[in-house]
């Protein structure tokens, strides 16, 4: 039985060669396991080092917003200042002027920010392809043919959720994230 659920796995991609039937003592044996992979991203050392990236990057575009919108405020008072002074004509000029910039810099800033989501987003799914052999490893270790979410099972026993011990394998078997790429193409 152990032997077709292995095979199972493999056909299924789950398991390479690595995950070789390795009894381990930190692996429990059941054919299905349960994970809370929620916890995965924000509770391993890889996971950490994606999210400080990616909350270095949001930090530093919060505050290019509030440069960008400090200094249209200042503009802004710049130009109500001037309203008393100027012909109605070259005021209603100025103004529309000031609104056509200020929406091109909020639809600059709004392209960027969704930008920004969709590289944070490319690295989540990376990291979850990066682990994926380590909870496939585990998963043969176990003879386990399932993995599933631990918040779809109603009623399960702690015995056999690996969530700390997949934390465990990704923080000794992977190395933190170098920061985000940028660019159009880190989005892709």
């Amino acid at each position: 039985m152990r032997a077709l659920l292995h095979a199972a796995a493999l056909l299924l991609g789950l398991a390479g060669p690595e995950a070789a039937a390795q009894d381990a003592s930190d692996v429990p044996r059941s054919p299905i396991l349960v994970i809370e992979s929620a916890r995965l991203f924000p509770e391993t050392l890889f996971g950490q080092s994606i999210l400080a990236a990616i909350n270095e990057e949001r930090r530093a575009f919060a505050a290019e917003n509030e440069a960008i919108a400090s200094a249209f405020r200042r503009e802004e008072l710049a130009l109500t200042e001037q309203r008393g002074i100027l012909a109605r004509e070259d005021f209603a000029r100025l103004a529309a002027d000031f609104d056509l910039r200020v929406q091109a810099a909020r639809n600059d800033r709004d392209s960027q920010e969704a930008a920004l989501n969709a590289r944070s987003e490319t690295q989540e799914r990376t990291f979850l392809q990066q682990i994926r052999p380590i909870l496939a490893q585990i998963m043969g270790e176990a003879g386990a043919a399932v993995l599933v979410e631990a918040d779809a099972v109603l009623l399960r026993a702690d015995a056999i959720d690996i969530t700390d011990l997949a934390i465990a394998r990704i923080n000794a078997n992977t190395e933190p994230a170098r920061g985000l790429p940028s660019g159009p193409e880190a989005a892709e």
